[in-house]
């Protein structure tokens, strides 16, 4: 499994806990170079400390993913120390943003990129704590749900090593359910 990422930078952001931690040790399982970003610099740090022990180069670093000078640097950062990122998995939650017609989302650059996706059902994260202490919501969840459980962060680290990866190198605009099957019932 070490080989399915070889040499390749991830980036990750909302990395310091939950799904975009689990997502950034499973990469670096593959063997990937990780850069790893969140508000949390603390968190991000431990993460980071986390990869290298996997045997693989980390990267941390503290970013506000709504602040669009920030981001710049950490691109520059990221490939100025790992080299240019060929995966990233945009994991930061953020409840508002910049919109998608705003001059200042476009970027000067002309790319071929592969877009894809995972829609999450419940995950055991702590950004879930709410919804799945409350037995209502949960019950209401899991009705909907065939495997009938709350799923895992590490459940995520397949299907996005599957989408970050030369597996799928043909595949793009796909949004891949990591739900247990939610919207299927």
């Amino acid at each position: 499994m070490r080989s399915l990422l070889k040499d390749e930078v991830v980036v990750v952001t909302g990395a310091a806990q939950g799904n975009g931690r689990a997502i950034a040790l499973g990469r670096a399982r593959a063997g990937a170079k990780v850069a790893v970003a969140d508000v949390n610099r603390d968190g991000v740090e431990a993460v980071a400390q986390e990869i290298e022990a996997l045997g693989s180069a980390a990267l941390p670093f503290a970013l506000d993913v709504t602040d669009g000078d920030a981001c710049s640097r950490f691109v520059q950062v990221v490939e100025d120390r790992l080299g240019s990122a060929s995966v990233l998995v945009n994991n930061a939650g953020i409840i508002r943003g910049t919109a998608f017609d705003a001059p200042s989302y476009h970027e000067d650059c002309e790319l071929t990129l592969r877009v894809n996706g995972i829609a999450l059902g419940v995950i055991e994260t702590p950004m879930t704590d709410v919804t799945r202490s409350n037995p209502e919501a949960l019950e209401s969840f899991m009705n909907h749900t065939p495997m009938g459980r709350v799923g895992q962060a590490d459940e995520l680290g397949g299907p996005v090593l599957f989408l970050a990866s030369r597996m799928s190198n043909y595949v793009t605009g796909v949004m891949l359910p990591v739900d247990g099957g939610y919207p299927s019932v």
